[in-house]
């Protein structure tokens, strides 16, 4: 289960131009505030993270698949298709 459905935390040069990061599949967009992009303080980031690491160096599974794994996208603008796993992101 995500902790954060639909969004993606990313680390970007604000002075770019983000529109061509609408690509990403299931995004609605970016997060804006009086027409700025949302900063996420790094503190923040750490604090999710944390609980995630901690997880991991106890051998709790992180995540369901492994490299190789028949996939069936069951909603969303991929809902129906199929696929292989190939690895998570960090």
């Amino acid at each position: 289960m995500p902790l954060f459905c639909r969004y993606v935390f990313i680390r970007v040069d604000p002075s770019k131009d983000l529109c061509s990061l609408h690509w990403i599949p299931g995004s609605r967009g970016i997060v804006t505030f009086g027409g700025e992009a949302a900063a996420v303080p790094e503190h923040a980031i750490s604090v999710v993270k944390r609980p995630l690491a901690q997880m991991q160096e106890s051998g709790y599974p992180t995540h369901l698949f492994k490299r190789g794994d028949q996939v069936v996208v069951h909603s969303g603008p991929l809902g129906g298709f199929e696929a292989v796993f190939d690895r998570s992101l960090s």
